[in-house]
């Protein structure tokens, strides 16, 4: 397969002060029409399929990181990652959208052939750089994505099941919904994280992840025991199922989790409480609310 090589990027050399500076910048146009060109190529060739999808994937790898973005020391309080987290996320760029829309849109039949290819072949986007990038409902099953830098990225009701997310960072980072069954978390770092409404299971593999100042809500943990040990670097409520069956107030509840559950706001400025001084907090009695 020849694929004849395209112009990547355009010049652009505007007027200031009678002088000309060049400068270049991403022809978006092209690349966009060279990814579409290579998703039909891939649709109708199951024999350069994983090769186009190597290609997608490197192209995501080295175009979507290199901007500049001040962020919290790596080893930052939970609170400060919790408030950096919290600030705007910024889109992927238009060319990046369509790469990853191409290599989320492979039909079940291109994805067969991936599971039966020697080895199997998993999409490669390790040590991608995603910090603070809106990653919303991307469906990124089973990618590899170790060592991935995902800090304050909004990857709510994103798809990662199966994915690879060993030694990923994703400090600040919203996984509300997120889809996160028989993920690999070994050795990532979610400090400050917002797990809510996040799903995780029996598969799940969290052996040194590093949850705290992380936060479940809406969370059914009861087919996910591997959790036990990180409940106390968690914060939760009620609206929480706990693997030991446990029931606000009984023996094994998390001796920082409010008995009853909170509504939104509630839950975000307790949260942020229990954040700044977890030895010291003491969580809201539920006739005593305000």
């Amino acid at each position: 397969m020849e694929i004849q090589s395209l112009p990547l990027v355009r010049t652009a050399r505007p007027l200031v002060e009678r002088e000309t500076l060049e400068s270049t910048e991403p022809n978006l146009e092209v690349r966009i029409g060279a990814i579409l060109s290579l998703e039909r190529i891939a649709q109708d060739s199951a024999r350069d399929h994983i090769q186009i999808m190597k290609i997608l994937c490197a192209y995501v790898r080295e175009n979507i990181g290199g901007r500049q973005i001040a962020m919290p020391a790596e080893d930052a309080s939970p609170e400060k990652w919790r408030e950096w987290g919290g600030s705007a996320s910024t889109p992927l760029r238009l060319d990046l959208d369509m790469a990853l829309k191409v290599i989320e849109d492979r039909d079940p039949t291109r994805k067969a052939h991936e599971a039966i290819a020697t080895p199997p072949y998993v999409l490669g986007l390790e040590r991608l750089e995603a910090t603070k990038l809106d990653l919303f409902g991307r469906n990124l099953e089973k990618a590899n994505l170790s060592g991935a830098r995902m800090q304050g990225a909004h990857l709510v009701d994103a798809t990662l099941l199966g994915a690879k997310l060993g030694g990923a960072q994703l400090q600040g980072a919203d996984l509300g919904g997120a889809q996160l069954q028989g993920a690999n978390l070994e050795d990532a770092k979610l400090q400050a994280a917002d797990l809510w409404g996040a799903q995780l299971d029996i598969k799940t593999s969290l052996a040194r992840a590093d949850f705290r100042g992380a936060a479940v809500k809406n969370v059914d943990l009861s087919n996910v025991p591997q959790i036990t040990g990180h409940l106390t670097s968690l914060f939760g409520d009620a609206s929480v199922s706990l693997p030991s069956g446990a029931r606000p107030g009984q023996e094994g509840w998390p001796e920082k989790w409010p008995t009853f559950e909170l509504d939104p706001g509630e839950f975000r400025n307790e949260w942020q409480k229990w954040q700044a001084d977890p030895e010291a907090y003491t969580p809201p009695i539920e006739n005593l609310r305000p």
